[in-house]
Formats: C-alpha cells, sequence, structure tokens
C-alpha cells in the first residue's frame, strides 16, 4: 500500500521483502486480485459441504453419459447410411448413392452443431476421408450431385483453326497480348493454359515481324526516282541524323 500511495518505490519494496521488481509486481497483482475478491458480493446461502460437490461431480458425469450416449447414436445411424454408399455407383444406384450422400452430410452438419466437433474429427471417427467430405458439401452447395460418373469428364472438340484465328484477332504488344484471359474463358476446356499461351506468343511473334516488316520497308509510288545519302560527314554523323538524304530523278 505504500508503493500505491508513493510513500515508496517498487525497487525500495522489493529490496525490503528480498525479491526482484517483477516478482514485487506478481505479488502486488495477487494481492489486488484477493482484495477485489473479498469485497465483492458471493453467492447467497450457505457454502456447499463436500457432499454437494460430489453429487455435482456425479449430475456432471452423467451429463456427460448422456452426451457420449447420444453422440454414439448418431453414429450408428450415419454408420448405416455410409454402408450404403459402398453401392456401385451406376445407373439407379448412382441416383440412391446421391440421396445417401445427401442424407450423411445433413447427419455430419447436425452432430457438428450439437456436439462442437469438427469436420476432420467426424470424418476421422467415421472412417470417411475429410477431402471426400468436403468436396462432397462444396459440390451440394453448388446444387451439383455429390457422387458422378467416374472417369475425366468429356470435352467438346476443339476448333484448333477457330482458335487460331482469334489469337492472331488479339491486341497484340511488343511483350503482351490482350485479350488473353477471355480468350483463356472461352477455350479453357479442351486447351491447356500453357498450350494456349504457347499459341498466342507465336501469334504475338508473327504480328510484331509483319509490324517491323511494314516499318523498314520503302514502298515507291512514282517511278523513275532514286533515294539518296549524304554520307560525307561519316557514320557518327549518320547515328546523330547529321547525314542528309534527297530523292532524285533519273
Amino acid at each position: 500500500m505504500r508503493v500505491r500511495c508513493g510513500l515508496m518505490t517498487a525497487a525500495e519494496a522489493a529490496r525490503q521483502l528480498g525479491a526482484s521488481r517483477k516478482t514485487f509486481y506478481k505479488w502486488e497483482q495477487r494481492g489486488l486480485c484477493a482484495l477485489f475478491d473479498s469485497v465483492t458480493d458471493q453467492h447467497p446461502g450457505r457454502p456447499l459441504d463436500p457432499g454437494d460437490k460430489r453429487c455435482q461431480a456425479l449430475e456432471k458425469q452423467l451429463i456427460e453419459a448422456k452426451r457420449d450416449i447420444e453422440l454414439l447414436n448418431h453414429k450408428m445411424a450415419l454408420k448405416d447410411v455410409l454402408m450404403d454408399l459402398k453401392l456401385p455407383a451406376t445407373g439407379s444406384d448412382r441416383a440412391k448413392k446421391n440421396e445417401r450422400v445427401q442424407q450423411a452430410v445433413a447427419m455430419i452438419e447436425k452432430m457438428k452443431t450439437t456436439f462442437s466437433l469438427s469436420y476432420a474429427c467426424l470424418a476421422d471417427q467415421m472412417g470417411l476421408r475429410y477431402r471426400t467430405l468436403m468436396r462432397w458439401k462444396r459440390r451440394l452447395a453448388s446444387g451439383l450431385p455429390a457422387v458422378g460418373k467416374r472417369g475425366p469428364k468429356k470435352v467438346r472438340p476443339l476448333n484448333l483453326n477457330e482458335l487460331k484465328a482469334k489469337a492472331r484477332d488479339l491486341d497484340h504488344g511488343p511483350q503482351r497480348s490482350r485479350g488473353t484471359g477471355r480468350l483463356h474463358s472461352a477455350y479453357g476446356e479442351p486447351i491447356s493454359r500453357r498450350e494456349l499461351n504457347a499459341l498466342v506468343i507465336q501469334a504475338r511473334s508473327e504480328s510484331n515481324r509483319r509490324r517491323k516488316a511494314e516499318r523498314s520497308c520503302v514502298s515507291w509510288l512514282r517511278p523513275n526516282l532514286a533515294w539518296a545519302v549524304d554520307d560525307c560527314l561519316g557514320k557518327p554523323a549518320l547515328r546523330r541524323g547529321g547525314g542528309r538524304s534527297s530523292v532524285l530523278p533519273f
């Protein structure tokens, strides 16, 4: 209290107690907490005797036992549903399997909310792969069937000539081509992004080569003319633009 009133520093108080300042502050915090707890209103009535504590422990064990029994009943019901998922997913059995998957996912959602268990814990206890459960949830949330036909999905045939024409029609720059993302969105299913980028790079190279050739080519619009350059000033002058050029008839 002297430290709190400013009559003594914390270092002096710690030195008198034979402890460090850190230990003194810890003891001070404990004392203040005990002081506040002693002046706070407590539960009314007599304090519980050891017999009441034993009854509370038994009640707690009974609640936990009821919870475990309820969880076990849910697991048994879910296990019966998961057993039906081992049917071959062909024809009408696939539709039945999708119904069972929806029922299993709904039961797992209820168990997660009721017993505060994670998806990974429930999947591990039921012998189900976590990635499979998450895939089912994702497909059902998107409105798709949880279980489909196995194997790679069919893709539409690729019209390579049309794709090359659209790649040539892009707005090509020296290093980039505008519109490649939209082109990939339209043709991303039958062709990979790497192969599409290779076609776009080839089309951009051809476009840059053609544009460069058009800039360096001289087209004669009038006959009997010659282009002459006066290089008497030397090559450095020509590089600086010091030379003179003229068109002379002949």
